[in-house]
């Protein structure tokens, strides 16, 4: 069936290419494309982008890799279909959607670090990334307004308990409401932004957007459908809470102060531009990023409509985006106590 979508960028030489699932990623649909002959690696990933993105989304990052590519970052670039557009638009049928083509990169993909040289590669990544782009004067076509808006996930957590009263979990997400509050209420998770100057950011710098060789160095950055202006405080937040933590978002957290303290080095070392009241908003910003999450992964146990669900985890959509919040809960809380 794919290769009607492959035809839209490949023509007549879609049908020599093999497609298979490529299960990772919670929110796109994403297949390996293979060359025609067996031996070959995988040369394209093909990806139904999810709706919340608008499909001007591939055309900011169409341009923007152009500028990462000058820096020689390891990211994938965007085919463009026969005639000439970053992505492909079908609309009916089950394939309905907007499609992109990339080219493959090598690497593996990893679900939580193992070592510190892997840290230290991501770390140091993640801040020439950030200053490839730091004077791009590039202007959004698709913005998604403040994805870091505490207050509003909040909100949403709160309408979700006023209506699914009767869900099979909402007990459950009822008592984790309970701790999570007064975490909210000891602390000021809310990031103190004024000031603070806007940058493009990754948007998702988790671990699992990160590829890495065999000698444990980064091979690709991927995922590029989250770029922003934002704060680095709610990038590098972010990071932290992937990178520092032993366990990937489906495990119990174990959260290394080794690992976030090479992280902020690494980092440091390698983006001497950055602002003081920027290097002070980095300390916080980690713990306030695992609650923020945690609130919306336990929405969606809820609403179970966002993120997506892995059968081989749990049973339900429900109770997989459960277990993620209440892990990404206790890690906020190992946060709290490595900064006390």
């Amino acid at each position: 069936m794919l290769n009607h979508i492959l035809s839209q960028f490949m023509g007549r030489d879609a049908s020599l290419y093999s497609v298979s699932v490529i299960n990772a990623g919670l929110i796109n649909d994403s297949y390996l494309i293979a060359g025609p002959l067996p031996e070959r690696a995988p040369r394209f990933v093909l990806q139904r982008v999810n709706s919340i993105f608008s499909p001007e989304v591939n055309d900011d990052i169409a341009e923007l890799v152009l500028e990462l590519r000058r820096a020689e970052l390891p990211v994938a670039e965007l085919q463009t279909t026969l005639d000439g557009k970053n992505y492909f638009e079908e609309s009916t049928g089950e394939l309905a959607g907007v499609w992109r083509l990339w080219t493959h990169l090598k690497g593996r993909c990893l679900h939580s670090i193992e070592n510190l040289k892997q840290l230290r590669s991501a770390a140091k990544h993640l801040a020439l990334f950030h200053d490839a782009l730091r004077g791009s004067k590039h202007v959004f076509r698709f913005k998604r307004g403040n994805v870091h808006d505490f207050a509003r996930h909040q909100r949403k957590l709160l309408e979700a308990l006023n209506s699914y009263k009767n869900h099979r979990l909402y007990g459950e997400v009822f008592e984790f409401y309970s701790t999570w509050s007064r975490l909210c209420e000891r602390q000021t998770l809310a990031l103190e932004e004024r000031g603070l100057p806007l940058r493009i950011i990754h948007g998702d710098p988790k671990v699992s957007n990160f590829l890495f060789n065999a000698d444990d160095e980064i091979s690709g950055i991927i995922d590029l459908d989250t770029m922003a202006r934002s704060t680095l405080a709610c990038e590098i937040g972010d990071a932290l809470r992937s990178w520092a933590n032993c366990s990937d978002e489906n495990s119990a957290p174990m959260l290394s102060s080794e690992r976030y303290t090479c992280a902020l080095d690494t980092y440091f070392e390698h983006a001497p531009w950055l602002s003081s009241a920027e290097r002070s908003a980095f300390l916080r910003a980690p713990m306030r990023i695992a609650a923020e999450l945690a609130a919306r992964f336990a929405a969606d146990a809820l609403c179970e409509t966002y993120f997506r669900h892995d059968p081989s985890i749990a049973p339900t959509h429900g109770e997989h985006a459960l277990l993620r919040a209440k892990n990404q809960l206790q890690l906020a809380l190992q946060f709290e106590r490595l900064l006390a």
